[in-house]
């Protein structure tokens, strides 16, 4: 059993699937289609097996949406362009 945040949602599994920790570190390139076909094969299979981890990336997606979506902040004319000196 894993220590992390859904720990408790492990099974018993070979490492050709996927676990839960497998598809917390995965959710980026799952969702910047940058998945081997099979490897992306066996992520969708799990989240369809595993109601824990389906539920954790419809939340990750839907904030990563959410991020998406603000407004980029402006640079005030008062802000540097460049590091300070001391910094380079």
């Amino acid at each position: 059993m894993g220590n992390g945040t859904l720990g408790w949602l492990r099974r018993g599994s070979s490492k050709d699937e996927f676990d839960p920790d497998d598809i917390r570190s995965n959710c980026p390139d799952y969702f910047d289609e940058e998945m081997a076909p099979a490897h992306e094969a066996k992520f969708q299979s799990h989240m369809n097996d595993c109601p824990g981890c389906s539920t954790f990336v419809n939340i990750f997606r839907a904030t990563v949406v959410t991020l998406r979506d603000l407004p980029r902040p402006s640079a005030s004319p008062a802000t540097p362009t460049a590091a300070p000196a001391h910094l380079s």
